[in-house]
Formats: C-alpha cells, sequence, structure tokens
C-alpha cells in the first residue's frame, strides 16, 4: 500500500488494529500527529513514517484507570512503561503515574511489558531512610531483596537492598511483600554502671535478640547497673518492649514495705515504729536490697 510522505512536515504511521506488526498487516501513513486512540508512531524527518520504524518504537500498554479497555499506545518518548493496581488498573508511558499517589506501582524498561502478571510478582518494601520519620511502605517496586538493618549508633534503615558484608545480627534481607520488619534484627540494651538515668552521649551498649530482655539494676548508692538478658535481683526491672528499652526508669531506687518491696521515685527509705502513738524520730536510712535472701521484717 503507498504511504504519503510530505517533506518538512510531521509524518505519522497508524496501524489498522492492536495486534503484533508483520509484513502483511496494513498501514496507513501520513502528515500530522498521532491520534490518541489508535496504535501510532510518529516522527520528524524525510520519509520516517516506515514500517520498520513503526516496529523499532518503544510501546506500553495504556489503560486510564476509568476506562476498563487495555490498548497498545502510541510510541513513548521514555524507554519506561508503569503500571499500578488499586481497585482499577492503570497503565502506561513512563517510570511513574501522572499522578503519584500512595499506591505501589511498577516500572519495566522492555516493550509492552507493563502487564498484570509483572505487578502480580514485583516485590515491594518497608522504606525508613531518615531517623526523622516511621517507617513506610514503599511506592515503588524493589528488583532486589528487601532488607532492614541496625547501625553501630542503633539507629534503624529499611529500603530495597542486601544485606552483604553486613553482620547477620544486624542486617535481615527477605523476598516477600514487607518482609523487612524491625523483629528479625538484634536491638541494643543500655551495658554498665550509671548514675540513674544519666548515660551520656554514647553509652556503651550490648545486642540481644529483639523478643529477649534487657536490665535495669540499683545497686549501691543508688547507681543502675544495666544489661542485656533477665534479672531476678529483687532490685532489678527487666523489659522486651523494644531497641534500648533499659534506658530510663520511671522510678530512683527500692525500698521495703510491710507490702515488699516497692518501687520508690525518692533517693532515701525510711524506717518508723509501727505504734504511730509513739513518740519519736523516723530513722531515714538509704537501703538498697541486693538480693531475695536480704529481705526481712524490721520492728522497733
Amino acid at each position: 500500500m503507498d504511504v504519503e510522505v510530505v517533506m518538512g512536515k510531521k509524518i505519522v504511521i497508524i496501524a489498522e488494529a492492536m495486534r503484533k506488526i508483520s509484513i502483511k498487516d496494513r498501514f496507513w501513513g501520513g502528515c500530522g500527529k498521532c491520534d490518541q486512540n489508535k496504535h501510532c508512531y510518529d516522527c520528524k524527518g524525510k520519509e520516517c513514517n516506515t514500517v520498520d520504524e513503526f516496529k523499532k518504537a518503544f510501546y506500553c500498554y495504556i489503560r486510564d484507570s476509568n476506562d476498563g479497555d487495555i490498548k497498545l499506545g502510541n510510541a513513548c518518548g521514555s524507554k519506561n512503561c508503569f503500571i499500578y493496581v488499586d481497585a482499577k488498573v492503570e497503565q502506561g508511558c513512563g517510570d511513574s503515574p501522572k499522578e503519584v499517589k500512595d499506591i505501589q506501582y511498577a516500572v519495566c524498561d522492555k516493550p509492552l511489558c507493563n502487564t498484570k502478571e509483572l505487578f502480580d510478582k514485583t516485590l515491594f518494601c518497608l522504606v525508613k531512610d531518615s531517623q526523622k520519620e516511621k517507617y513506610k511502605k514503599g511506592i515503588k517496586q524493589c528488583d532486589k531483596e528487601c532488607f532492614v538493618s541496625r547501625d553501630a549508633n542503633g539507629l534503624l534503615w529499611k529500603g530495597c537492598g542486601s544485606c552483604k558484608g553486613k553482620d547477620i545480627k544486624d542486617c535481615y534481607a527477605c523476598k516477600t511483600d514487607y518482609c523487612n520488619e524491625e523483629k528479625y534484627v538484634y536491638k541494643q540494651c543500655l551495658d554498665g554502671i550509671y548514675d540513674y538515668s544519666n548515660q551520656g552521649i554514647n553509652p556503651k551498649t550490648c545486642k540481644n535478640k529483639y523478643e529477649d530482655y534487657c536490665y535495669s539494676e540499683i545497686i549501691e548508692n543508688n547507681k543502675v547497673k544495666k544489661g542485656c538478658s533477665k534479672c531476678t535481683n529483687t532490685t532489678c526491672v527487666t523489659c522486651n518492649n523494644g531497641h534500648r528499652c533499659n534506658d530510663k526508669l520511671d522510678f530512683r531506687t527500692f525500698c521495703m514495705t510491710k507490702n515488699g518491696n516497692k518501687k520508690c521515685k525518692e533517693d532515701w527509705c525510711y524506717i518508723a515504729p509501727l505504734d504511730e502513738k509513739e513518740k519519736g524520730p523516723k530513722h531515714r536510712l538509704n537501703l538498697t536490697l541486693k538480693n531475695p535472701e536480704d529481705n526481712y521484717d524490721v520492728s522497733i
């Protein structure tokens, strides 16, 4: 079939239908810009609108989320296609939807690659690339693995990538959607002896599995001993509710009472006669129980 060519003007060639192009297919050519509703290639230059150029052009599947019909679109200006799936599917040219929403989308770089099958096989990860924000669900696909890691300062990072060259305690990689959760890397517990809650800028730490315990123990002179594991002494408190959960205490010491040991926000414990009618000074003691066997009844 003859193809019209007009020099110096934009030329267009249009395939008759959505199907694989072969030499037996029918084509129309002429002046002007592509019809957006047709599978079409346009160009500038002398005799540029040939069948070979049409075949070599980069195409994507096109579907508007408001339209249920999938079709072959015009030749793309970029070498990428995208697809995103919400209640409906949107497909087109480029490396993102026209309006990037908080919805997963996949990008590919081969002709007619933006299929629903591609999207279904795409991996998505949790993302945390700033300490100022909480993690969020990534909306762009990951082509490798998801990872979660904790650095030497205890900061947590999440994203797309591997754990190559990193300690398995500090980094975890996986290949299922949003699998890179904090619980898969070791947490830190504060470790050492401190003056109450003053740990300094860079306190010493130890590593522990995320579900295991950290402890804080009140010792002599109301100092605090901290570390990894459980502690069974009567002046110990343990926690397993997250990274560095033993960094702060909401009390200052333990004191004996008639009902057992009590957490106190004051630095001192006292002992006084049980008979309130008796006159006499209360005796203020700096008592700290270190072991369960130190418990005893006091009477005056």
